[in-house]
């Protein structure tokens, strides 16, 4: 994973998954430009 590429909205909302992962809580994250999360360890769901 290489967090310094992206940007701050999707670092932290990659951030907050991987959080409730840890804790055993489930989680979905929607986005309409996937792409945004490359590097980050999350697959978002497109919302579409």
């Amino acid at each position: 994973m290489d967090w310094r590429n992206v940007d701050w909205p999707v670092a932290h909302a990659a951030a907050i998954a991987w959080h409730a992962v840890k804790t055993g809580d489930p989680v979905k994250v929607l986005s309409l430009e996937p792409e945004l999360c490359a590097g980050t360890g999350i697959t978002p769901l497109n919302p579409i």
